[in-house]
């Protein structure tokens, strides 16, 4: 069909008596073409991947010393347990007994893991700065990692800026949806689920397919499977199929027709939806993650990780590691001959050899060597500590610049660092310095 267009053009207005239907229409289709495109470039296969690289082990360094009692994800393989936690990969036996901690000693760019799962017949932990850990092999991803899980024999990376990944082993991650923050990420035997800070819901199953499940405002704290339904939750509230419960949850999981919601102000919330009752326990503990198991769930969280029956009774199930600092993150150091003092956040560590002595003051911004006795400035003002620990306010600049967190002892170059304190070996010299 030929349409008439008048030629009358008045400073920019056109006139079209018998266009006006079919140029709404073509701006339309326009308008969908270009939402379809944006669309298509979020999920599309075809776009290029983010690079992952294998990292070799290195030499160096030959002490790692962090604070390992975060629990943050775990779980079995066979009949060993493994926990990810704020110093690494923790390993343990049938019986709960800590075995081997895999850390920067492996090729770690960071220990401080965030989430951990089973691939096959190895365990996959990763931490925040992409950093990857599969088995004993160490890889590096170029993304901010909150979570991973695995799915149809490909591991499942949620970022906060690269999307949703999935990486089947090779030197590059398929990119599935793209250009968001991924909050949160639930698998099924046969699906998964990931949340994004926009609100939106996306459904993948375990061939790659993926389709939007649902779109909303408000940010998605954490996700869960309750058989073939999904559990959402928010910062003020949990959604299922059909019910909506007030109370937020960073961590959810279903066992046995019951809800397990972990608050966000510490400990787990149990109820079934409709059926009112709810119970609480692990109070004023935070929990990190929640997982199902036949019977109850696994909540890993501050100081370890624990079985929830569905009694709401919890009992240990593993213990944190144990660790020699105070706190991880290492703010000063002085180095005796025979002790290395470490100041943190919590205070002052005293290291010698397998011995650790502890003590509790404000944040330490300075250790500095008066002897008999060390300084310590802290942000509660200036104390003179004796060898037995005992420390008294000592008069004198309240503050002090922080010290470099770096001495030499015990033929060892330490080092402190936000996750602890690094060891290397000091190199003797190569020959004699040239005569001038």
């Amino acid at each position: 069909m030929l349409y008439q267009y008048s030629a009358r053009v008045d400073f920019g207005r056109w006139s079209w008596p018998n266009a006006r239907a079919p140029v709404r229409r073509a701006l339309v289709l326009l308008a969908l073409t270009l939402a379809a495109v944006l669309l298509l470039s979020r999920v599309s296969p075809l776009r290029r991947g983010v690079r992952i690289t294998r990292v070799a082990a290195p030499g160096d360094p030959v002490i790692v010393i962090g604070d390992p009692r975060e629990l943050r994800d775990g779980g079995t393989l066979g009949s060993s347990r493994f926990a990810a936690t704020s110093a690494g990969l923790a390993l343990y036996g049938e019986d709960g007994r800590h075995r081997l901690t895999l850390d920067r000693r492996v090729g770690l760019a960071s220990h401080d893991l965030v989430a951990a799962c089973v691939w096959g017949d190895r365990i996959v932990a990763a931490a925040a700065d992409g950093s990857l850990l599969v088995a004993k092999d160490a890889f590096r991803v170029d993304a901010t990692i909150s979570d991973i899980a695995s799915l149809g024999g490909a591991v499942l990376l949620a970022t906060s800026d690269r999307g949703l990944l999935r990486w089947r082993g090779g030197p590059e991650a398929e990119i599935l949806v793209a250009d968001v923050e991924v909050t949160a990420l639930a698998v099924s035997p046969v699906a998964a689920a990931a949340a994004t800070a926009q609100g939106e819901i996306w459904i993948l199953d375990d061939r790659g397919n993926r389709r939007l499940a649902g779109s909303g405002e408000d940010r998605v704290l954490a996700l869960a499977w309750d058989g073939d339904g999904l559990l959402v939750g928010r910062e003020d509230r949990i959604e299922g199929a059909g019910w909506s419960q007030s109370g937020g949850a960073s961590a959810l999981a279903a066992s046995g027709g019951l809800i397990y919601a972990a608050r966000p102000d510490g400990g787990v919330a149990i109820f079934r939806p409709g059926g009112g009752g709810e119970r609480s326990t692990l109070s004023g503990v935070r929990i990190h993650r929640l997982r199902a198991i036949a019977g109850g769930v696994l909540a890993f969280g501050h100081g370890g990780a624990w079985r929830i029956g569905e009694d709401g009774e919890a009992e240990r199930w593993l213990e944190a590691p144990p660790s020699r600092l105070a706190s991880a993150r290492v703010s000063a150091l002085l180095a005796e001959p025979d002790a290395l003092w470490v100041g943190g956040e919590r205070g002052v560590d005293v290291l010698a050899g397998d011995e650790t002595r502890h003590l509790s003051l404000p944040p330490v911004q300075a250790l500095v060597a008066s002897p008999p006795e060390v300084i310590a400035v802290t942000a509660g003002g200036r104390f003179r500590i004796d060898r037995a620990l005992r420390p008294r306010p000592d008069r004198g600049p309240a503050h002090a610049a922080p010290t470099l967190v770096v001495a030499t002892s015990g033929g060892l170059l330490w080092v402190g660092t936000r996750e602890g304190l690094l060891g290397f070996r000091l190199l003797p010299p190569i020959g004699d310095p040239p005569k001038s």
